[in-house]
């Protein structure tokens, strides 16, 4: 089928913190080929459920244009944190919104949003294609609905999966649409560019352990051989493994997308405690002096709160390493 990508003129790529929270997979549907794509619930009860008990993220209204096929999302932001001669005030009145607009098809009771990409100027590969988000579980041919938005798309007819650590539902309501995020419960957190980060903070203490990046799945193997890491024991939370003649315990104590993650190491009889915090669009309740060190961003659509104890914990291993960082 030929999308009408040449009617679109408002396309947008996909960014961190809004619909580019791809979900992650639940069940299993055919896709539009009749491979089998994981991820929708297994009836419409289901879906409906699974999205009351997931996570509010974003809404706005959107925009149906019937007879090119397209769809225009609007994302609003109501009430910001701002910075106004050094001094933080909470703005209930600020306004911002930004639109993505996608041609959009039906194949079966599968939903294809498409858009065209067009590499930033500062990206290697500067080459354009057409990609299609999966979405499945509404109702066939109608946009209304609940819909899960699977972590599979197509470039130029080829699928690709993600696997992150959450699942993302969208609600097209008439007029508006509102999308929502649930963490999933089997994710592996022990295979993610956190665990490869500290594996190689084991033999480089200038070198940077990111909590934000325990929410994408990644491959560890290449981060343990190279920094000669043997794993004893390890479930989807939880990793022993020797690194310098020591023993580790990793857990992942809590870990939350777009919220939080606490995680503890322990060697030797020391405990080291990993905090993060990631609020997006600061609360009235954090807009303040006191945190001006965590709030970023601030009158630029929306502002965030990350706050994090990363020094604090490398420090802590590089105590039990018998080591210091200059």
């Amino acid at each position: 089928m030929k999308m009408k990508i040449s009617e679109m003129r408002n396309v947008f790529a996909f960014c961190l913190g809004s619909l580019a929270l791809l979900a992650g997979c639940g069940g299993f549907t055919e896709d539009v080929n009749g491979n089998i794509v994981e991820g929708t619930p297994a009836d419409v009860n289901q879906m409906e459920s699974r999205y009351a008990r997931a996570r509010f993220m974003e809404s706005g209204p959107i925009i149906v244009d019937e007879v090119h096929d397209s769809v225009t999302l609007i994302y609003e932001t109501i009430g910001d944190c701002r910075k106004d001669n050094g001094s933080f005030f909470y703005d209930p009145n600020y306004y911002y919104s930004y639109s993505r607009t996608y041609a959009y098809s039906f194949r079966g009771d599968t939903l294809l949003l498409t858009h065209h990409y067009v590499p930033d100027t500062y990206e290697v590969d500067q080459t354009e294609f057409d990609e299609s988000f999966v979405l499945v579980g509404g109702t066939p041919g109608k946009l209304d609905g609940i819909w899960f938005w699977t972590q599979c798309r197509y470039r130029e007819e080829r699928m690709y999966c993600g696997n992150d650590n959450y699942d993302t539902y969208i609600k097209f309501d008439g007029g508006k649409m509102e999308y929502r995020i649930a963490d999933r419960d089997s994710f592996d957190y022990i295979e993610t560019p956190f665990m490869g980060e500290l594996y190689r903070f084991m033999n480089d203490s200038y070198s940077t352990i990111d909590f934000g990046d325990i929410f994408y799945h990644d491959d560890t193997e290449y981060w343990r051989e190279s920094n000669d890491i043997s794993i004893l024991d390890k479930t989807n939370r939880s990793v022993t493994y020797v690194s310098e003649n020591r023993i580790f315990n990793l857990y992942v104590n809590y870990a939350s997308s777009m919220d939080s993650v606490s995680v503890t190491l322990t060697s030797e009889g020391v405990t080291c405690v990993g905090e993060y915090k990631y609020i997006e669009m600061t609360p009235p309740e954090l807009c303040n002096e006191d945190n001006a060190d965590y709030i970023w961003g601030e009158g630029t659509g929306h502002s965030n709160y990350i706050k994090t104890n990363r020094l604090e914990f490398e420090a802590c291993i590089n105590g039990i390493l018998g080591r210091s960082r200059e």
